[in-house]
């Protein structure tokens, strides 16, 4: 095998590894909305500062998960590029 072709299969390779992880990310994102929304219903009428701290909690990740869902997404897109430019 050539010197480009392993390197296309390595690239190959690390791009399904981050698609695997976007996947597993998303599907955290489904549940974090779901406990999320669970946490709003239970606490939305509270008046307790701690009950607001996990409201904004809980959304905080979900943005820093997203986040990381389009960091991984610009990796790949750079690493399409490596093998096609």
């Amino acid at each position: 095998m050539s010197m480009y072709s392993e390197f296309t299969a390595a690239v190959l390779e690390v791009e399904r590894q981050l698609n695997d992880q976007i996947a597993k990310l998303n599907y955290y994102l489904s549940e974090l909305d779901n406990v999320t929304a669970k946490i709003n219903n239970a606490l939305s009428d509270s008046p307790q500062d701690y009950d607001q701290q996990m409201i904004d909690k809980a959304s905080i990740t979900k943005e820093k998960v997203m986040e990381t869902i389009q960091n991984l997404q610009i990796a790949i897109n750079q690493l399409d590029v490596s093998i096609s430019g």
